[in-house]
């Protein structure tokens, strides 16, 4: 709860020192490494900063299959990767630990999980055609989403609005992008602004419509210099390498200091001999 808050009020380096302590911990289980790497990724993932983001799952992985939640891990890592294949638009990777993921029922995977996978088949399926199946499984999704994580709602009427713009329901496209927006005021979640307009700025150009599209494109430039995901990239990248290095020059003092309390003990067992 406390790194989910940090990030949706931007502060990511505070996100990462709090983790970084964890993943460095002697004292912590394998367990609790793996969900603080994972933590990591969703940081990562909210600045659209994908490799670090697939890096991270990967270190998470390796910790989290040393635990005795073998399944659970393996589960929820495919997932998280699925998410990250469909964000980069890898659709063939997605729809692969989509179908591997229904086989075992979504087990051991949250409902918010659940209806991000749903959401992502109901995209993919919209991109192969099948439109009336895609409106099902995205309606399928917004239920869910609502019962559970309202404030992510505006991701799946960024998904509709592009269904119904190809479905020429141009009045249901506009709703879905105003609802969209009402929801991202109501729990101040700037990045589903930016990505609202990132979507209505490309279904004008699709229609080519370019008057609309320039217009857009300046509300979306001027949320994306607020949301400023490069310079956060940057701070993080450096925050997270100077607790390494913090952690690494910590390790190295406390070696010194044991080499030279052994120094002490070997000099006072020989005097002691003498």
């Amino acid at each position: 709860n406390q790194i989910k808050t940090f990030n949706d009020n931007l502060q990511y380096e505070q996100s990462i020192a709090i983790l970084s302590e964890i993943t460095n911990s002697e004292d912590a289980t394998h367990y609790e490494k793996y969900y603080a790497y994972l933590l990591e990724s969703f940081t990562y993932k909210r600045l659209f900063n994908y490799t670090k983001t697939l890096h991270k799952l990967d270190l998470a992985l390796a910790e989290g299959l040393q635990s005795d939640q073998k399944e659970e891990v393996k589960n929820t890592i495919d997932a998280e990767k699925c998410f990250v294949y469909f964000d980069t638009q890898d659709y063939p990777k997605a729809e692969a630990l989509i179908t591997q993921l229904r086989k075992l029922n979504f087990k051991h995977l949250t409902i918010p999980t659940q209806s991000w996978i749903i959401m992502q088949d109901g995209y993919i399926k919209m991109l192969n055609k099948d439109y009336a199946k895609s409106e099902q499984l995205l309606n399928e999704a917004a239920a869910l989403v609502k019962a559970n994580s309202p404030e992510n709602l505006p991701n799946i009427y960024g998904k509709k609005m592009e269904l119904f713009n190809k479905m020429n329901l141009f009045e249901k496209r506009d709703t879905a992008f105003k609802e969209g927006k009402k929801k991202k005021k109501k729990h101040n979640k700037v990045k589903y602004e930016m990505y609202l307009y990132q979507v209505m700025r490309n279904i004008f150009q699709e229609n080519e419509d370019y008057k609309n599209a320039f217009f857009t494109q300046k509300k979306y430039d001027s949320i994306v210099k607020y949301y400023n995901a490069t310079d956060a990239n940057g701070k993080l990248e450096l925050a997270e390498k100077k607790l390494e290095d913090e952690n690494r020059q910590l390790k190295e003092q406390n070696e010194k200091y044991i080499d030279y309390i052994l120094y002490g003990v070997i000099v006072s067992l020989l005097l002691l001999l003498y």
